[in-house]
């Protein structure tokens, strides 16, 4: 497969079916890649270190700061930074994002890109900038967190192809 121009739409839409498969599995596998990282509450979710207060958090002391116009996510998630995530069709007209392609391709009966908000910061230990911990959030939508969770997943297809979670024997039935 030529990596700057994806796959085939039917292939395509046969991996995406395989990761929602086995999203839990290959969510186990890339925890185990970083075994040093801080996870929340005994699942495989990888976190930072001040996301996980010292103490349980009564949620009315826990200050939401807006912030209206957020930078952009670290992760690209368009155009050339997403070519290998994006199938290639027939047409040769490439799919600018990875919403646009489960729109044209494998749309689910509810896909509208609704207004959400964007977790920028989370404070929770109180150590990183002041003795009070908090969360600050800006405005985002549906379909930039699907483009960037595509980008991520990505990473967490290559490392199962073929391969077993590490400290398991569990194989995760995906390819590349």
């Amino acid at each position: 497969m030529d990596q700057a121009r994806g796959e085939a739409p039917a292939q395509w839409r046969r991996v995406r079916r395989l990761l929602n498969e086995h999203r839990m599995a290959l969510a186990a596998m890339a925890a185990g890649l970083y075994p040093d990282l801080p996870r929340v509450a005994g699942t495989d979710l990888l976190c930072w270190p001040g996301w996980l207060p010292a103490t349980p958090l009564d949620l009315a002391d826990v200050p939401l700061r807006w912030v209206s116009d957020p930078p952009p996510p670290a992760v690209a998630a368009t155009g050339a930074a997403a070519a290998h995530v994006l199938p290639w069709p027939v047409t040769g007209q490439a799919y600018p994002t990875y919403a646009a392609a489960i729109e044209a391709l494998d749309r689910p009966a509810l896909f509208e890109n609704r207004v959400c908000y964007r977790l920028l910061d989370a404070d929770l230990d109180g150590a990183a900038r002041s003795s009070r911990p908090g969360l600050r959030f800006g405005p985002s939508r549906y379909f930039d967190a699907v483009n960037c969770a595509a980008a991520a997943t990505v990473r967490r297809r290559s490392c199962c192809t073929g391969g077993t979670r590490p400290g398991s024997t569990t194989r995760v039935a995906c390819t590349r």
